[in-house]
C-alpha cells in the first residue's frame, strides 16, 4: 500500500456491507475493517452474516490471483462455540 493510500485510509474499524452470502442461511454479509468502503476488506478481517450472525473471516488471494478476498464462513463440525450453540442445535 502506497502513502498516498495510506493517508486516505480511515483509522477506525466499522461494519462495512462485503459482497458475499451466508453458508449457512444465504443472506448477505458484512465485514469488520478499517477500509472504509463496502466489498472492500483486509486479510484476516472479522466477517458475519447480518441475519444469523454466523461467523467468519476475510480471505485475500496473493497479487496472481488479482487479490481477491472472499469470506471464509464458520463450519467446523462438533464446534461447541456459542453461535453453534445457539444457533446449529
Amino acid at each position: 500500500m502506497g502513502k498516498e493510500e495510506q493517508e486516505q485510509r480511515p483509522n477506525c474499524y466499522a461494519w462495512q456491507s462485503f459482497e458475499d452470502s451466508c453458508l449457512h442461511c444465504g443472506d448477505d454479509a458484512e465485514v469488520y475493517t478499517d477500509t472504509g468502503r463496502d466489498n472492500y476488506a483486509g486479510d484476516g478481517d472479522e466477517a458475519r452474516c447480518v441475519s444469523c450472525a454466523c461467523p467468519g473471516h476475510v480471505s485475500v488471494g496473493d497479487e496472481e490471483d488479482g487479490g481477491h478476498a472472499w469470506i471464509v464462513w464458520h463450519d467446523e463440525p462438533g464446534c461447541n462455540c456459542q453461535w453453534c450453540r445457539d444457533t446449529v442445535a
